[in-house]
C-alpha cells in the first residue's frame, strides 16, 4: 500500500469518528453549563401553588412546589407569563402573578424538558379588586359613629374600610356585595369610602363619597327671654342647622320649628319653669353643645302690660298698632291697615284691614278675640271675621314690653257667586313704643286733627272740662255700594260725643236725608279711646269710624265705608 493511500484511509476513519461523535450528541441539550441526554430529561410536575388566588391587577407572589424544576424557562398563568421567576430548588420556585382577567387558570412551569401537565393542584383564581357602588347614609357627624352600609362588588377577604385616610371600625362583611362599617371621627370634609382586601383596594369613584358635617352650633338666640307660659317666637342663629329634628329649651321641646337656612331657624318656646336654660339644636349630625350664647331665660309674666302705644308687624311684614289701656287690662283700637288675602274659587289676591275696638287682657297675660262685621267687599255684601290672639312676651333687652300672637282675617260673600278669602294664620309681634308716662287724667281741651285708614282727614274739639268730643268732622268718607258695586263719597258730622271716665267714647247717630237723588237714612258711628301721650308728647285719641247709607225707596241700595281705624293728636 502506498503511503498516500494509508493517509487517505486514516482521514476517512477520522471523519467517520467525528460523525459518530456528532451523532452521539444528537438529542443532548445543554442545561446551565451541562448536557443531559434527552432520554434522561424529565418534564416538570406541579403539585401545589400558594396562595391559590390573587388580584386581577397581578402582583401576587406565588410559591409553586413540585419536581423537576431544572433549567426553568418560565412560568405561565393560563396563557400569560408570570414575572420575577426565582428557582429555589428542583422542587420549589417563586413567581409574581401577571395582570389577568377574572377566572380560574392553570399555573404551568416550562423547562428545557417541556411544560408541566394540567393538574388540579396547579389551579389559581384571579379575583377583581373591590368596587364601591353606593354608601348609605351618605353623610354623618364629624364625631363619627354613623353606621354605614357599603354596597358594591368584590368584598372578599376584606382587611379595611377607610374614610379618606381614616379607618372605619366594626367592619361586618355580609356578602361579597355588602358590608357594614362605623364611620370614624373626621374633620368637616367629603371623602371617598374605599374597601381594601386580599385582592386590592376599591378605586375612588363618585358613588363612594361620604360627607362629614359638624354638629349644630348656636351663636345667638333672640329674644333671650320670655314668659314661663311659653309662646315666645325665638330666632336661633348659628351653624350646621342641617336636617334639624328638634330644638330644646332645657329638656322641653320647642314647637313650630322653621329652618330658614343652615345658619338660622325660628322656634316657639315651650312653657317652662322660671330660670335660665340652654336652647340646643339637634339634627342628623348631632346636638349643639351648651354655650353662653344659647341661654334663654324664663321670666314670670307681668300681671299687666304697661299702658301706652305698641307697634309691630305680622308674618306678612305688614305693620300693626294698638294701645294698652291705662289699667293695663285691655288692648284698644287694634289696627292692621293692610292684610293680604287669597281667595277661592278664583285664586285671586285681595287686600283688606283689621280693626278691633277692644280686647280684654286676662290675668295670665293672654288675650283672644274673634269679631265679625257685615260690610261690602269688591262690590258684594260680605261678612268679615277677625281673629286676634296673643300673650305678653316678656321684655326686650332695653326693657320694652313685648306682646306676640297670631291674627287672621276671613271674608265670605253673602250673595252669589260664592267667594271666600283668607289671610290664613299669621304670626305677629309688637313692642311698646318709647313714650312719656301715660296720664290718667282727661285729655286737655283744644283742637285735634288726624286721619283714618282711608287717608281721609278728620278734626274734632275736646271740651274745656275734658268731658266731651265736639264737632267731629270727617269731610270725605269713601263708601262702596250694593247691589251695583258702585263707589260713593259722603261725610261724617257729629255734634258731641261724651267722654267716659275711663277715657272711652262711643257714638251711633242717624239722620234722614237725600243721597244721589234718593231719600236715605244715614248712620254714623264714631268710637274710640283716649291714648295718653304720643312718643312726641302730644295728647292723642284713636278708634274706629263707620258710615252707612240705605235708600228708603226703590231700588234698594246700601252703601258703607266698613269699619275704618282713625287716630288724632292735639293740634
Amino acid at each position: 500500500m502506498h503511503a498516500s493511500q494509508g493517509s487517505s484511509v486514516r482521514s476517512h476513519l477520522m471523519r467517520r469518528a467525528i460523525v459518530a461523535a456528532l451523532a452521539c450528541l444528537v438529542g443532548l441539550v445543554g442545561v446551565e453549563g451541562g448536557a443531559v441526554p434527552a432520554a434522561a430529561a424529565t418534564r416538570p410536575v406541579v403539585t401545589a401553588v400558594s396562595p391559590t388566588s390573587g388580584s386581577t391587577n397581578g402582583g401576587t407572589r406565588v410559591t409553586v412546589t413540585g419536581r423537576a424544576f431544572s433549567h426553568v424557562r418560565g412560568v405561565q398563568f393560563g396563557t400569560v407569563a408570570g414575572t420575577l421567576v426565582r428557582v429555589l430548588s428542583s422542587t420549589k420556585l417563586q413567581v409574581t402573578s401577571p395582570r389577568h382577567a377574572v377566572g380560574r387558570i392553570d399555573v404551568r412551569v416550562l423547562t428545557t424538558a417541556g411544560r408541566s401537565a394540567l393538574v388540579t393542584a396547579d389551579r389559581f383564581t384571579f379575583f377583581a379588586p373591590p368596587r364601591v357602588a353606593a354608601v348609605a347614609p351618605m353623610s354623618g357627624p364629624t364625631g363619627g359613629g354613623t353606621r354605614v352600609t357599603v354596597t358594591g362588588t368584590g368584598f372578599r377577604r376584606v382587611t379595611a374600610v377607610r374614610f379618606g385616610t381614616s379607618a372605619g371600625t366594626a367592619v361586618s362583611v355580609l356578602s361579597t356585595t355588602k358590608l357594614l362599617v362605623t364611620a370614624p371621627a373626621h374633620t368637616l370634609a367629603a371623602v371617598h369610602v374605599r374597601v381594601s382586601g386580599a385582592y386590592g383596594t376599591s378605586p375612588a369613584v363618585a358613588a363612594d363619597v361620604f360627607t362629614f358635617f359638624t354638629p349644630p352650633r348656636v351663636t345667638a338666640v333672640a329674644p333671650t327671654s320670655g314668659p314661663t307660659g311659653g309662646g315666645t317666637r325665638v330666632t336661633v342663629t348659628g351653624t350646621g342647622f342641617r336636617r334639624v329634628t328638634a330644638v330644646r329649651f332645657g329638656t322641653s321641646a320647642g314647637t313650630a320649628v322653621s329652618v330658614l337656612s343652615t345658619t338660622k331657624l325660628l322656634v316657639t318656646a315651650p312653657a317652662h319653669a322660671l330660670g335660665a336654660v340652654h336652647g340646643r339644636v339637634s339634627g342628623a349630625y348631632g346636638t349643639s353643645s351648651a354655650a353662653t350664647a344659647d341661654v334663654f331665660t324664663y321670666l314670670a309674666p307681668p300681671a299687666t302690660a304697661p299702658p301706652g302705644s305698641y307697634t309691630g308687624s305680622d308674618g306678612q311684614s305688614r305693620p300693626l298698632t294698638f294701645f294698652v289701656s291705662a289699667p293695663g287690662t285691655a288692648l284698644q283700637d287694634v289696627s292692621v291697615p293692610t292684610v293680604d288675602l287669597a281667595c277661592v274659587p278664583d285664586g285671586a289676591a285681595a287686600f283688606d284691614k283689621i280693626q278691633i275696638a277692644s280686647i280684654a287682657l286676662n290675668a295670665d297675660g293672654s288675650f283672644a278675640s274673634t269679631t265679625t262685621q257685615s260690610g261690602v267687599f269688591a262690590g258684594h255684601p260680605a261678612t268679615f271675621t277677625y281673629v286676634f290672639n296673643g300673650h305678653l312676651a316678656g321684655a326686650t333687652t332695653g326693657g320694652a314690653q313685648k306682646l306676640a300672637g297670631t291674627l287672621r282675617e276671613s271674608i265670605s260673600y253673602t250673595d252669589t257667586p260664592a267667594r271666600d278669602c283668607t289671610s290664613n294664620d299669621q304670626a305677629w309681634n309688637a313692642t311698646r313704643d318709647t313714650q312719656p308716662a301715660q296720664p290718667t287724667t282727661a285729655p286737655p281741651s283744644g283742637s285735634y286733627t288726624g286721619a283714618d285708614t282711608q287717608s281721609r282727614p278728620l278734626t274734632f274739639f275736646v271740651s274745656a272740662p275734658g268731658t266731651a268730643l265736639q264737632d267731629v268732622s270727617v269731610p270725605t268718607v269713601d263708601l262702596a255700594c250694593v247691589p251695583d258695586g258702585a263707589a260713593a263719597f259722603d261725610k261724617i258730622q257729629i255734634a258731641s260725643i261724651a267722654l267716659n271716665a275711663d277715657g272711652s267714647f262711643a257714638s251711633t247717630t242717624t239722620q234722614s236725608g237725600v243721597f244721589a237723588g234718593h231719600p236715605a237714612t244715614f248712620t254714623y258711628r264714631f268710637n274710640g279711646n283716649v291714648h295718653g301721650l304720643s312718643p312726641s308728647g302730644l295728647p292723642r285719641l284713636a278708634g274706629t269710624l263707620r258710615e252707612s247709607i240705605s235708600y228708603t225707596d226703590t231700588p234698594a241700595r246700601d252703601c258703607t265705608s266698613n269699619d275704618q281705624a282713625w287716630n288724632a293728636t292735639k293740634s
